[in-house]
């Protein structure tokens, strides 16, 4: 134990050097850390059969999604050989503007995870917002430009199923209680959640600004703005200002990581049971980024 813990101290002091330097080489490293140990800490679920809360039905499929887009984090990072217009030439360069939009695929899937999984709030509300996640996400489909005899029979067919959640919704005692309007806006199928991305940042304890304007800024990229392109730019012709930009992604994507497998480790015995096996330079990877973490990111009492 103390040889870990000294390992660990270690680990944090090499973070602190590399960020000052900006040297996130070993921090893609440790991101694909973290993107096995979530992995595997998955698949031990599944092999285990874990028994699940009635409104934790979409979770596995989330965090093989949260997974995904980790692996993908590290290659736009890395970059990618791409052709020049030198016929044979090549260039290796960080790809900065897929690596915002995976970063903020990653926040924003860990966030609606942990709303719908492990909110410390009561039953009968973890039910309703599994069910109007559900409800939501079939009745935007319902919207679709459907052509194909196939397509038109599975609108049908979900056409039912939303007048089930529907009903199921009504007969939800948390939504019963709430106000009139409320319950209409909520019905109309318009939000998936009933509270904002900003008002879940929140309730996990995220009150750094930092990160919050991060989470503001890589929209910028997602939606092709104008922002986006002033940024570009200056990436292009500053890799200093590159690389520094880049550390800053790659602290806060492995701090998702972290809450992520913190999250399944407090709530899943099996989990914690199989982390334990882990080899010991992968377990003081993960706690001494899960203590920065929370020191950078969580309110603290």
């Amino acid at each position: 134990m103390m040889h870990e813990q000294r390992m660990s101290t270690e680990k944090t002091m090499q973070i602190r050097k590399q960020q000052k330097t900006s040297d996130y080489n070993g921090f893609l490293t440790d991101l694909n850390t973290m993107v096995f140990v979530l992995n595997y800490t998955t698949n031990v679920m599944y092999d285990a059969k874990v028994k699940l809360k009635p409104n934790q039905t979409f979770l596995e499929v989330q965090l093989i999604k949260l997974a995904q887009h980790g692996g993908s984090l590290v290659d736009t990072v890395r970059g990618k050989s791409r052709p020049t217009h030198v016929s044979g030439v090549f260039h290796d360069y960080p790809d900065i503007s897929s690596t915002y939009v995976l970063a903020r695929s990653i926040i924003e899937t860990y966030l609606v995870t942990y709303y719908l999984n492990f909110d410390n709030i009561p039953a009968d509300q973890s039910n309703f917002r599994k069910l109007l996640f559900e409800f939501a996400g079939l009745k935007r489909r319902q919207l679709f430009a459907v052509t194909t005899p196939e397509g038109k029979k599975q609108l049908k067919k979900e056409a039912g199923e939303i007048a089930t959640l529907e009903q199921s919704i009504k007969a939800n005692t948390y939504f019963a209680k709430l106000k009139s309007d409320r319950k209409k806006y909520l019905l109309s199928g318009k939000s998936a959640t009933e509270i904002s991305i900003e008002d879940i940042i929140r309730a996990r304890g995220i009150l750094n600004q930092q990160f919050y304007m991060g989470w503001r800024l890589y929209s910028n990229f997602v939606h092709a703005e104008y922002l986006s392109t002033i940024q570009l730019k200056d990436y292009l012709t500053d890799r200093a200002a590159l690389n520094h930009t880049l550390m800053a992604i790659l602290v806060d994507q492995i701090g998702i990581f972290t809450f992520q497998i913190n999250d399944l480790l407090n709530n899943f015995p099996s989990c914690k049971f199989a982390f334990n096996m882990l080899s010991v330079e992968q377990r003081t990877t993960f706690d001494a980024w899960s203590k920065l973490a929370e020191s950078r990111l969580l309110k603290q009492p």
